[in-house]
């Protein structure tokens, strides 16, 4: 009987044990925003080539890859919000905000192609869609910015200049498409 009285202890020490397998890896942080840039760039290069020809093929795909942005964001949410974040060294910290940075230029590129594709996009009923995908992409970045603040508190102004610089140009894409 007494073994089932310390049943849930052992449970917890188990499961803290493996609090470190879990833990947020820098290299792991670094790849999902690489990933993220890498479908943003690519989308960005697709949208820049819709025409009144091929809309009606490409269009969907728009709203489609914004939404798979949204998905990969999400798992990024999870590789870096932990309880009890252990902050990275300066120097990662450093290679974080390089690639965060990266991702925002590209990410802005994305949203100017798409505020100068509107009209067309629109035109043929893909502003809706579109805008959706925009306003949950607005808030899966905001969740990863305020997780990803506890892991590089050396770089927090550099990192949130770069989020803040984004969310206007998410703010302005939403805007044109509402």
């Amino acid at each position: 009987m007494k073994f089932f009285a310390i049943v849930p202890s052992l449970i917890l020490a188990a499961v803290s044990g493996l609090s470190g397998v879990f833990a947020q890896s820098s290299d792991q942080v670094i790849s999902d925003i690489q990933m993220v840039t890498t479908v943003s760039a690519s989308l960005n290069t697709m949208v820049s080539q819709i025409n009144i020809v091929n809309v009606l093929f490409q269009g969907p795909q728009v709203a489609s890859t914004l939404t798979t942005i949204v998905q990969d964001v999400d798992t990024a949410i999870t590789h870096v919000d932990m309880p009890n974040p252990v902050p990275f060294p300066d120097s990662v910290a450093l290679d974080v905000v390089d690639v965060l940075n990266t991702f925002v230029t590209v990410h802005q590129e994305l949203l100017s192609t798409l505020i100068g594709q509107h009209g067309l996009l629109s035109l043929f009923g893909f502003a809706e869609p579109i805008r959706v995908a925009l306003v949950s992409i607005e808030g899966v970045v905001d969740t990863y910015a305020r997780a990803l603040i506890n892991v590089i508190p050396t770089e927090i102004p550099a990192a949130m200049g770069d989020m803040s610089n984004l969310d206007i140009s998410l703010n302005a894409a939403i805007t044109v498409y509402s």
